[in-house]
């Protein structure tokens, strides 16, 4: 699983925790909101076939479908158009506010009761009394509430509002003339099947937000307690969080315990490298390292680890989103990587999975283009020296083809630094040409072309000039033999300060570019 959703801030982090007055967690709300979408495609659906029946079937579909409509085209043909043009409006605006989704669903109570209307008046545009009438809106009140969870105070006026439209459009007949001298017993008995079905309304909605409030209970790892849903992969889930006693902001990856509990043996094996790996990360300091605050294990028995949260974007993203880097920032940008992986180093650690996701530039504080490195989730201990060690070693997966040393490819020796820094040279490459150094069809096939083939040089794959100096540095590191590649994270850094471009990106550059393109990555411009 990409820890890029892990540490990169989503707008809609901001927009409540688990504890808001909604008691529904924010990834409930999301799906919800989505779920009011799926109601404005399917209603539109409803009208169209209405529609499309009047003009195909003209003057008799209208007389049997609808008694008393007064021919073709009917106003009842009026009503359907403009459900159809608010169904397409709610398609067209949810998706545009998915950062907001209270409000989506704000929205879609609102559309309960335009829906409501317009079913009113196609109903009572002339209507006919008769003992078992129960109106269409009923099953509308009864369906809201898991479509669109809300508040009960909230879902209950709703609902109300909904079911008075039966009302409302019964007087519209009277106004216009209509001989409705109709009981006011019949009128009531008409009109309650609609109340009612307002008050049980609340049923569902009760239910929803008691699970809600159950789902958030269990939702608390450590001192933490869980918000929104960031990512979802194969090993667990990502989420945004915050401490319950100073609130403060960060990112929980949980691991799913199903995954421990297949193999005891395997469960107890991979528990401990998880304990020993994250007690290792802890201690590293460097601020291009993202830090990491708590880790530990679920009452269900998965892990997790808690970390930082971040404003920024992450390499792979940026590259896609605002094109190949100039070089004076990329060398801006790779020193800064190169000062957290040495430290890691030098403790003995191998991250194994260095690649422009796991890398976010980010603002921090009055800081801008600071970098921080992200998932040490595959770290190792270089030369582990007992058998113990080594158990622990294998439990780990390879990392990421595209960016794995021909060494951890075609040995069985685990990788020392040095596949670190090919991996590194594989992200300087990307940088400043948004391609990877080799592609392919297949995992195999890349991996299989990085342990063979040598990599075409970087200018060759751009149609501006690359400064000469710049692309040696990149090149030495994708060197096949580890012996003759550039040796660690320290030299590579040590060769780009070397080159000319070394000092030309600055500050002040930089916070001109945040300031300019911040808001496209959901994150306020800098005071200059």
């Amino acid at each position: 699983m990409s820890d890029q959703l892990l540490h990169t801030r989503f707008r809609a982090a901001s927009q409540g925790s688990a504890g808001s007055s909604h008691s529904l967690p924010s990834d409930l709300i999301a799906s919800s909101a989505a779920r009011v979408r799926i109601v404005g495609m399917a209603m539109g659906t409803v009208w169209a076939l209405i529609l499309a029946a009047n003009v195909v079937l003209g003057p008799g579909f209208s007389a049997t479908s609808f008694p008393g409509s007064g021919g073709w085209p009917s106003p009842n043909w009026i009503f359907a158009a403009i459900g159809l043009g608010g169904s397409l409006g709610l398609i067209v605006l949810a998706p545009r506010l998915h950062h907001h989704p209270r409000l989506v669903l704000d929205i879609g109570l609102g559309f309960e009761v335009f829906t409501a209307a317009l079913i009113a008046l196609i109903s009572f545009w002339v209507p006919e009394p008769h003992a078992a009438r129960i109106s269409w809106n009923c099953a509308l009140i009864l369906l809201f509430p898991a479509i669109a969870p809300s508040p009960k105070r909230k879902m209950l006026l709703v609902s109300f509002a909904a079911a008075s439209m039966d009302a409302v459009a019964f007087f519209v007949a009277r106004s216009r003339g209509l001989a409705l001298d109709w009981p006011l017993s019949y009128i009531l008995w008409m009109l309650a099947p609609g109340y009612l079905s307002a008050l049980l309304a609340l049923v569902p909605a009760t239910l929803i937000r008691y699970l809600g409030q159950q789902v958030t209970a269990a939702r608390e790892m450590g001192s933490y307690r869980l918000g929104n849903l960031l990512g979802r992969g194969g090993m667990g889930s990502v989420y945004q969080a915050s401490h319950r006693m100073i609130a403060r902001p960060a990112a929980i990856k949980v691991i799913r315990g199903d995954l421990l509990s297949s193999d005891p043996e395997l469960a107890a094996t991979i528990t401990e490298r998880f304990y020993r790996e994250a007690e290792a990360v802890a201690a590293l300091r460097s601020p291009h390292t993202v830090q990491l605050y708590d880790f530990g294990q679920a009452e269900d028995g998965g892990l997790y680890y808690v970390m930082e949260l971040l404003d920024g974007i992450d390499l792979q993203k940026f590259v896609e989103s605002f094109g190949p880097l100039e070089t004076p920032r990329a060398i801006y940008i790779l020193r800064q990587v190169c000062e957290s992986l040495q430290e890691a180093h030098e403790t003995g650690l191998i991250h194994r999975d260095v690649k422009p996701s796991n890398i976010v530039l980010c603002r921090l504080g009055l800081r801008v283009d600071f970098v921080k490195v992200l998932d040490f989730g595959l770290v190792r201990r270089e030369n582990p020296k007992d058998k113990r060690n080594r158990r622990l070693e294998s439990t780990a997966t390879l990392g990421t083809p595209s960016f794995m040393a021909p060494e951890a490819i075609t040995t069985s020796t685990p990788a020392d630094r040095r596949a670190d820094v090919y991996a590194l040279g594989c992200v300087a490459y990307w940088l400043v040409t948004g391609h990877q150094v080799f592609e392919g069809e297949s995992a195999m096939q890349v991996m299989f072309r990085h342990a063979h083939e040598e990599p075409k040089p970087p200018s060759q794959r751009i149609s501006s000039p690359l400064p000469t100096d710049f692309e040696r540095v990149v090149l030495n590191a994708l060197v096949k033999d580890p012996e003759a590649r550039t040796q660690s994270a320290q030299d590579f850094a040590n060769e780009l300060s070397r080159c000319a471009d070394a000092t030309r990106w600055t500050e002040s550059e930089a916070r001109r570019w945040w300031n300019d393109h911040g808001s496209a990555l959901g994150i306020a411009g800098l005071q200059h």
